[in-house]
């Protein structure tokens, strides 16, 4: 029989070593805190569960398996963040995989700075991706060149600071088992010559395909999981302009080349049709391997003028030097009658653009369900969503929806509505945490509605200075705007900034609003005069 002590310098040489439970054994595990009973993670398709994992510490009852147990509700943690903690996942057998999907615990109110490797034998590592998370509530998504590897390793660096380091779930993208969903009469990118395997340039390739698929008017299905290079040979560079096509992403993604110029415009993927599905595809800008911006039209995505009913589901745009998303009529701006109309996007994610990771300019309803805008760096305005027109689009909004949607660290405005002609703009069950202020408005005569928004962990910074509050309405262009603030929380606020401020002269209602951990000693709301009820500070009511 082994002794105890023996036992425990195993434990200290080998790690936590975790083997799920046999089927039949009933485990309940603990809740994460603030999380209802253990629920599912989704992830996009080709992700698959690691069969083992393995991790350097772990608290008792939250082991490593508890990170690839398919409950977003539990998960692995360790209380030693004074030094580098790993979570290591294996495949069980040698595949080829691109990306690692990690729900972090925490993950809204915490940053983990992690590099990922990967080894086919747990003894000899290659490191693949580093960085930092993009705090969000949601699972973060890391891509890699292709590797063949069995052994998955998570790597986080020390952070005395943190209260524990901790995955909740994560899942190992494989291409070949994603399910392609591929229509009947369904171009491909291989059929043109496209190798999608994030090394070869396939722009010639990709422009035949969007070529042949607007001229035939057949739907285009991408390989599960892949990557297409692709460099810039004109302004759009892809365009769909035929009514009624589908595009099938499958989970792959469209990355602009290291060095491809920002001298020339580029718009990587434009819409201007009706009728268009484009699902589960990614577009990479690649602000990081290009060259420094001199050209502003630089777009992941495009919604351009004469788009009518266009669905676009589970889409990414990422690291575009100004937008991710940009949404505007450019071909008749004298008049609305080919503005951008009926665009509903589900379940998108935009992150880390320069400039904005959403750009509404002109359009009649756009609805925005779901999904992350997170993470805008780089150039003013920095925000997650900014719905602006500019002075040439004269009609401006009219009618822009934001349900259930997260914008955080973004270093402008989680949402900015500015710019003249904007109407009908309502958010509602918002999140919106650590960027330069919350929301911000300058009202220009259409209604505002604000319906549920909570935020957490805002700091005195230059943004919410110029604005005075990290929720701000000011001034904008035609007063008499009916503007309505309802059912917003803000939880930690160290500055001495005004959770919220009120100082535009038209119709404003804020009521059932909640401002917690405020550091700073002015009001927690402050308004010139508004209808203003139901304040409450710490849990008091104050107003």
């Amino acid at each position: 029989m082994l002794s105890v002590q023996y036992l425990c310098l195993l434990l200290l040489f080998f790690g936590e070593r975790s083997l799920s439970p046999p089927a039949t054994a009933q485990v309940t595990a603990p809740a994460a805190p603030g999380s209802a009973a253990p629920r599912p993670v989704a992830f996009p398709p080709g992700f698959l569960k690691p069969s083992d994992s393995l991790a350097s510490d772990a608290l008792s009852d939250h082991t490593s398996w508890r990170a690839r147990d398919e409950a977003a509700g539990t998960y692995w943690a360790t209380s030693e963040t004074d030094a580098a903690q790993w979570i290591r996942f294996d495949l069980d057998a040698p595949a080829r995989v691109n990306a690692l999907a990690v729900l972090w615990l925490n993950g809204a109110a915490q940053t983990y700075q992690f590099t990922i490797a990967v080894s086919g034998d747990a003894s000899t590592w290659k490191t693949v991706a580093s960085g930092r998370s993009t705090r969000s509530a949601g699972p973060d998504i890391y891509t890699f060149p292709e590797q063949l590897t069995r052994y998955v390793r998570v790597t986080i660096a020390p952070d005395s600071g943190a209260p524990a380091f901790g995955v909740a779930e994560a899942a190992v993208r494989v291409p070949s088992a994603a399910q392609a969903v591929t229509a009947p009469g369904s171009l491909t990118p291989e059929s043109f010559g496209a190798r999608g395997d994030g090394v070869t340039d396939d722009t010639t390739a990709l422009t035949a395909l969007f070529n042949a698929a607007n001229k035939q008017a057949k739907p285009i299905a991408f390989a599960a999981g892949k990557t297409y290079l692709t460099g810039r040979s004109r302004v759009y560079q892809y365009s769909v302009t035929t009514n009624g096509l589908t595009v099938q992403g499958n989970g792959a993604t469209i990355k602009v080349m290291d060095g491809t110029t920002t001298a020339s415009s580029l718009y990587v993927l434009r819409i201007a049709a009706q009728n268009v599905t484009v699902e589960n595809l990614t577009v990479d800008a690649n602000r990081a391997g290009r060259p420094a911006l001199t050209n502003w039209n630089q777009y992941a995505w495009f919604i351009d003028g004469g788009s009518v009913n266009v669905r676009l589901k589970g889409i990414r745009g990422l690291n575009s030097p100004v937008d991710n998303l940009y949404i505007r009529d450019q071909v008749g701006r004298n008049s609305d009658a080919l503005y951008p109309r009926e665009i509903y996007i589900d379940g998108a994610e935009m992150l880390n653009a320069a400039r904005n990771n959403a750009s509404v300019i002109s359009s009649k309803n756009v609805y925005i369900t779901g999904g992350r805008f997170n993470g805008a760096n780089g150039s003013n305005p920095e925000a997650g969503i900014d719905i602006e027109p500019n002075t040439s689009d004269t009609y401006g909004n009219n009618g822009v929806y934001l349900t259930n949607v997260e914008t955080s660290n973004n270093r402008g405005g989680g949402v900015d509505v500015a710019g003249h002609h904007n109407q009908n703009i309502v958010v509602k069950n918002h999140v919106a945490n650590s960027n330069g202020t919350a929301f911000f408005a300058m009202p220009d005569g259409g209604a505002i509605q604000v319906d549920g928004l909570t935020g957490r962990d805002y700091k005195f910074n230059p943004v919410a200075s110029g604005r005075n509050g990290f929720i701000s309405l000011v001034p904008g262009g035609r007063s008499g705007a009916r503007v309505t603030l309802q059912n917003v929380t803000l939880t930690g606020i160290d500055s001495t900034l005004p959770g919220v401020h009120q100082n535009y002269d038209g119709a404003v209602t804020i009521h059932d609003t909640q401002i917690n951990q405020y550091t700073g000693t002015r009001p927690v709301v402050e308004a010139r005069p508004a209808d203003i009820y139901n304040i409450y500070r710490d849990g008091v009511k104050i107003r």
